[in-house]
């Protein structure tokens, strides 16, 4: 084979089940949708041979956002554990199905605002009763902030020893041609992430996608070990086809083009690499701050959505066609029970002490068990000057506990589905637990108001 007659390309099939227009998050869907991916498929072409490696990008398949208001935007997981872990397996199983074992490559960092997050990842994992750890699937850990710290960004290559055995034994894909038969198919499956499945993920896909073709490009003896070098033709030509590709989904999300794309491109990071990136971030902040509301509300108007319009009726003849003959059919899969909800609230005037609910969340005992259960408290924390600027969230936690506490003292357990705090104020969501799948698309949302919607010390949470 003559390698500068190779015919390379990378395709990415967008795979986004939805747009997130208000948080900046990648979370998962309560409906069939469950989480969003970007699936890459690198692509290798000659005319005796085809090579082919799939991997997929994917946002922490859990219920967590993050306000695009804030510079500093702090990760909220909004939903317990017991509630995610259906909607958590869901995915995997539907990932599993179609790609095969499925390695988890985890990059979120040691840092405060990303921590919680991954560990609520691997727990979801090793808990999971219908996942099976180091058997469909597989879970690796790279911090990469921590990781290229010293070295620079050269020391992604560090994640590859951690997974070389995953990448010999899920291969790739190989076709010949000529023959017209499969030679080598891939077996499984890289799923990457970040906290926004960006940069990092971009770098580190690069990296993993390269080591398999490698692998291809030895195995079949189409180019000596000496001329798959960082240097070598086809490795630039490689590395260049994925940052232009890491530009391109960062262009979607972002608006600007990849950080990190000038090592990508060269393998090293330069002093006009390095301004460029400072750049993009400066661009991407205001962007997101300033740009991307006046964007939605463009959206909103064109589809009348806003609250003075008319909404703008989208006809669909399929979609119609299904509709109509679903609602004639109703009868046939749709059934109708009552439930019961209880709604309260509780000024707890800053208390931190252990006390028992039962008087109010079961005033007659286990006589009434409500199905759902709606709970807003108020100066969960302090009301001073202090409290309110340095808002302690952790005792939003203190109060889920004695919630939960209290709701499972009997046989029904109680889960909490959505949890929104603002400095004080605090809503909770508990549903029983054989009621929790029919729950679906929650959404909360808060405002400060106070100090002209600096402070929370007045606002509301929904």
């Amino acid at each position: 084979l003559d390698v500068n007659k190779l015919s390379i390309t990378v395709i990415f099939n967008q795979c986004w089940k939805r747009s997130c227009t208000i948080f900046n998050a990648r979370g998962v869907d309560d409906d069939s949708n469950v989480a969003n991916f970007v699936e890459t498929e690198f692509i290798m072409y000659s005319p005796d041979i085809c090579f082919a490696f799939t991997q997929i990008r994917g946002s922490i398949p859990v219920f967590w956002e993050q306000d695009t208001s804030l510079i500093n935007p702090k990760v909220q997981i909004t939903r317990s554990i017991e509630a995610t872990q259906p909607v958590f397996d869901k995915h995997f199983r539907r990932l599993i199905s179609k790609y095969g074992p499925v390695h988890v490559v985890n990059l979120l960092s040691t840092k405060s605002s990303e921590i919680e997050l991954s560990q609520r990842y691997k727990d979801h994992i090793t808990r999971s009763k219908q996942l099976h750890l180091d058997g469909d699937v597989y879970y690796t850990w790279f911090d990469f902030h921590r990781e290229t710290s010293q070295e620079g960004f050269s020391a992604v290559s560090r994640v590859i020893p951690k997974i070389k055995e995953a990448l010999l034994t899920e291969g790739y894909f190989a076709y010949d041609v000529k023959e017209k038969k499969i030679m080598h198919e891939q077996t499984g499956v890289f799923r990457t992430n970040c906290l926004d499945c960006l940069d990092r993920t971009n770098l580190v896909q690069q990296v993993i996608s390269l080591a398999a073709f490698r692998c291809f490009l030895q195995d079949f003896n189409v180019v000596d070990k000496r001329e798959t070098t960082d240097e070598s033709d086809c490795v630039i030509q490689h590395n260049t086809l994925w940052a232009d590709h890491g530009d391109m989904i960062s262009q979607i999300y972002t608006g600007t083009n990849a950080l990190k794309s000038s090592f990508s491109r060269k393998g090293k990071m330069s002093l006009a690499g390095a301004l460029s990136d400072a750049t993009k971030s400066v661009s991407r902040m205001y962007i997101n701050n300033f740009m991307d509301k006046g964007k939605q509300q463009n959206i909103d108007a064109l589809l009348g959505r806003l609250p003075h319009q008319i909404a703008v009726q989208l006809y669909d003849p399929v979609n119609e066609y299904v509709t109509n003959k679903l609602e004639k059919m109703s009868e046939q899969f749709t059934s109708y029970s009552a439930i019961n909800v209880f709604v309260g609230t509780y000024n707890v005037n800053g208390c931190t002490k252990d006390i028992d609910l039962s008087k109010w969340l079961f005033p007659i005992g286990e006589k009434f068990k409500p199905d759902i259960v709606v709970l807003g408290f108020q100066e969960v924390i302090e009301l001073t000057a202090g409290s309110i600027l340095n808002a302690d969230y952790t005792k939003g936690s203190f109060w889920e506990n004695i919630v939960s506490k209290c709701l499972n003292q009997f046989n029904d357990k109680y889960i909490l589905l959505r949890v929104e705090q603002v400095s004080s104020m605090l809503i909770l969501f508990f549903v029983k637990s054989d009621k929790a799948k029919y729950v679906k698309q929650v959404e909360g949302a808060s405002k400060k108001t106070g100090f002209g919607g600096m402070a929370g010390n007045k606002g509301g949470v929904a």
